[in-house]
């Protein structure tokens, strides 16, 4: 760097020391100026593997005729997943307020039917 070039990168790092920021900042020659804790983005658990609970819902959608019900069975899913699940695919493919369901736990079930 010259001169100027050197003066305008210590006033910048004086100002981000002022602010009192996290930075890691490396120049052309591989020298690092300041720290930064890197902590990274946390990775969401996913309570089953992707695209499980779509997959299981679509045989008893996917054909589903205007008046036509179904008993989805829970399986290992809970049953607000699976409901909210099935709703959204359902909205998806017909509308909105196309569809009525209701969680049977007695007989650990889906009911769902579709109303337009």
């Amino acid at each position: 760097m010259i001169e100027v070039q050197k003066k305008a990168f210590n006033n910048a790092l004086q100002f981000l020391k002022e602010l009192q920021c996290q930075y890691l900042i490396i120049d052309a020659d591989g020298n690092e100026y300041g720290q930064l804790d890197k902590k990274g983005k946390k990775k969401r658990l996913n309570k089953y593997p992707y695209g499980a609970l779509t997959k299981h819902i679509r045989m008893y959608l996917d054909s589903l005729d205007i008046g036509q019900a179904v008993l989805i069975p829970l399986e290992d899913f809970k049953s607000n997943d699976l409901q909210s699940t099935a709703s959204a695919y359902a909205q998806k493919l017909w509308g909105i307020e196309s569809y009525h369901s209701h969680v049977n736990k007695e007989n650990k079930t889906l009911e769902f039917i579709r109303v337009a």
